[in-house]
């Protein structure tokens, strides 16, 4: 009896394994799918399928508990993708507004039905692992107001837009990513069996971003955190200033900001911007590169200045990141931005060919747009 109950739960888990579908977190981007967006951070090729360790694992194992970010609930602490674990890298990808409604991507791999669900949980301390408790206090509502979002059968990005609580504000705020998929058969706690009724995978997803007062009130306590990705040369930038402190002298040489030169010394503010693009910048005081941008300068001189010499602004120049075309064909799901001609075959360099996953990894991710050089080659 013992050998053919073991061959039913084979069987079973087979077919459930073979329903599954995937997806991860893109927009904003969660913690293990950082290194597809730029960030020099631990790389996680499976990111699109923290699955709590699958079905069988969540649901007969662990009684459908899972970890807050995807990880199976039973994984020794700190989990992988938890605070302390290899893929928390504590960098805050994100600045919002309290009360805005935000922009969210998805990338369903496999699609399976089913529905998405997000939920925010003000940590307040990247070192600091948060609990479901947390997370369950702020179920978030989509544009339409309702706290859950069903999917279509469409494979690709899934856009949906998330309204933040007013008056909440965060150092550090994760943002957690539900999908309950729905293309298995089950039994509801009604007793009713129908395909989506019952337990069902499900995908998880944590990002890190922080949520500033109106008056920008947590601005300056959430910069210290904001780290920027190493790899990428598209970042927005403005004029650089590298100078530990503003003087006269340098504004002289500058020609972005408007400058008034006096006989005297003339003191000005920079202040710091950070973008919720990756940027190279630094808020420490050292002679490194600093994105600023320069206020006007108002010159308050002691004694008669000798001459007044204004200089015309010119604009910044911005390499904005390219949005994803926004073609749409009523399923919900938005093109991947930058993806390559589907007549090209991707494959990975003499390096990477012998590296298990490589060939599956270039084809796919250059399909999306992101097709590094040193890894991949188009033909």
């Amino acid at each position: 009896m013992k050998p053919l109950l073991t061959l039913h739960l084979y069987c079973f888990l087979a077919v459930m394994k073979g329903a599954a579908g995937h997806g991860r977190l893109w927009e904003p981007p969660a913690r293990s799918t950082l290194f597809r967006r730029g960030y020099a951070t631990t790389p996680n090729y499976n990111d699109n399928q923290l699955f709590c360790g699958g079905f069988a694992v969540q649901w007969m194992l662990n009684g459908g508990k899972c970890g807050v970010c995807g990880d199976p609930y039973n994984q020794a602490q700190p989990r992988d993708h938890e605070a302390g674990g290899k893929y928390a890298s504590g960098i805050i990808t994100r600045h919002y507004t309290e009360g805005e409604l935000i922009d969210v991507d998805v990338e369903i791999t496999a699609n399976h039905r089913g529905w998405f669900e997000f939920r925010l949980c003000p940590n307040n301390d990247v070192k600091k692992a948060a609990s479901q408790s947390c997370f369950d206090k702020h179920l978030l509502k989509f544009a339409n107001n309702k706290t859950r979002h069903q999917i279509t059968t469409a494979v690709g990005m899934h856009h949906v837009q998330l309204h933040l609580p007013a008056g909440l504000t965060c150092t550090q705020c994760i943002l957690q990513w539900r999908y309950h998929s729905g293309n298995s058969w089950g039994v509801d706690p009604k007793g009713k069996g129908c395909v989506g009724c019952g337990p069902q995978e499900e995908f998880f997803g944590c990002s890190d971003v922080a949520i500033d007062g109106k008056a920008g009130s947590h601005s300056s306590n959430t910069a210290s955190s904001t780290k920027s990705p190493s790899t990428t040369t598209k970042a927005t930038t403005t004029t650089t200033v590298k100078a530990t402190t503003p003087t006269t002298t340098k504004l002289q040489t500058t020609t972005t900001p408007t400058t008034t030169t006096t006989s005297t010394t003339t003191t000005t503010t920079p202040t710091t911007t950070t973008t919720s693009t990756p940027t190279t910048t630094t808020t420490t005081t050292t002679t490194s590169t600093t994105t600023t941008t320069l206020p006007p300068v108002t010159s308050t001189p002691t004694t008669r200045p000798s001459s007044s010499t204004t200089t015309k602004p010119k604009p910044a120049t911005t390499n904005p990141t390219p949005s994803p075309t926004t073609q749409s064909n009523g399923s919900g799901a938005r093109p991947v931005p930058g993806a390559m001609s589907a007549k090209k075959t991707c494959g990975p360099t003499d390096v990477w060919k012998n590296t298990p996953g490589m060939k599956q990894w270039c084809k796919t991710n250059c399909r999306m747009g992101y097709c590094p050089k040193s890894h991949c080659v188009c033909v």
